[in-house]
């Protein structure tokens, strides 16, 4: 009992819940590939921070996640600064796979989200989205 206390007590009112099994769905997952972050690598880790305006649990256990399906936005961030990346949306389809990973796009940090329909057809990039780049400090006057 205490267990199941602490584990639930520290969870956010308006954190996202996943479809229950029973009901149609979709699913999300991030791949992030080994040596594909950091200082030397060539992106960074990215993750759902929030998914449709709801925030993903602090405490997770890994990023798989079941949609409903129809209109999906999801808030990306990666561990580096700056942290987010622009708002992705797509339509989620019931039975379909979605992956997360990160990319370049024209020497840019970005996230790709891939679909991978049901029945073995070929995973195709459905959505892909640039990191904010980071705003220059302004000087102040004395």
């Amino acid at each position: 009992m205490l267990m199941l206390l602490l584990c639930t007590g520290c969870e956010a009112p308006n954190v996202f819940r996943n479809e229950t099994a029973t009901r149609p769905h979709a699913t999300l997952t991030s791949d992030n590939p080994p040596g594909f972050h950091g200082f030397f690598g060539l992106g960074r880790d990215v993750a759902p921070y929030f998914i449709n305006h709801q925030p993903t649990a602090f405490w997770r256990m890994g990023d798989r996640f079941r949609l409903p399906p129809g209109p999906t936005v999801l808030d990306v961030i990666t561990v580096s600064e700056p942290y987010d990346f622009e708002p992705l949306r797509f339509t989620a389809v019931a039975g379909h796979h979605y992956i997360l990973r990160p990319t370049r796009v024209n020497g840019r940090d970005a996230a790709a989200l891939s679909e991978r329909p049901p029945h073995g057809a070929a995973e195709h990039v459905v959505a892909t989205v640039l990191r904010h780049l980071k705003q220059p400090a302004t000087p102040t006057r004395p």
